[in-house]
Formats: structure tokens, C-alpha cells, sequence
């Protein structure tokens, strides 16, 4: 997936990221950004498989995804996930329902 910081016009301010995840592929992203870091939770669809990643980016930096869970069906990695504080929003299914999971990150 790439990443990259956009200017207050909306111009690319700097250059694009690219974050590598090896997992599968990137279904939805959810992106919470501060002055100068990014907390980033990317939904993978992988093998038949939902799963779901973490990060911290910034522009300057190289970011390692890290695996914080499964996700009961492939089909969930197409909601994308909600980042509120340390706190994780992530639609899911489990025993065909659907539900919301919420998720606390130590970053």
C-alpha cells in the first residue's frame, strides 16, 4: 500500500511511502493523523481469510505492519476499520452475524 502526506492545498507534500504487506490484500484502511504521525489499521483479505494490521507512519519513516488480529470472515475486510484514541472499531462476522468489534492499541 502507499502512503504520503498531502499539503493544506491539497498538493503531495514530500513523496510516497510505500508499506509493504506481505500478508494478502489491502481491502480498507482506517487513519487517524496527529502533527506529525500517522496511526494507520489496514483490513487484509488473504487465502480465504480476513485478517487485520497496525501501524504508526510517518513520512520520513519506514512502517512495519504488525498483525493484531483475524477477522471472522474474508467478507469483513471490506468495512473499513474506525480509529478513535487508542481504540480500534472493526466490523466483523462471527457464526453468520454480523457484528462490531472494538479493539485497545498500545501504540
Amino acid at each position: 500500500m502507499q502512503l504520503a502526506a498531502i499539503a493544506s492545498n491539497g498538493d503531495l507534500s514530500g513523496s510516497v511511502s510505500t508499506v509493504p504487506i506481505d500478508a494478502g490484500t489491502p481491502r480498507a484502511l482506517g487513519i487517524a493523523c496527529a502533527e506529525t504521525t500517522c496511526r494507520v489499521i489496514v483490513t487484509v483479505e488473504a487465502e480465504g481469510r480476513g485478517e487485520l494490521y497496525g501501524f504508526e507512519w510517518r513520512p520520513s519513516g519506514s512502517a512495519r505492519p504488525v498483525r493484531l488480529s483475524g477477522l471472522g470472515s474474508p467478507g469483513a475486510a471490506a468495512v473499513a476499520p474506525i480509529l478513535r484514541g487508542n481504540a480500534a472499531y472493526v466490523g466483523d462476522e462471527r457464526d453468520g452475524q454480523g457484528l462490531v468489534r472494538r479493539l485497545s492499541l498500545e501504540w
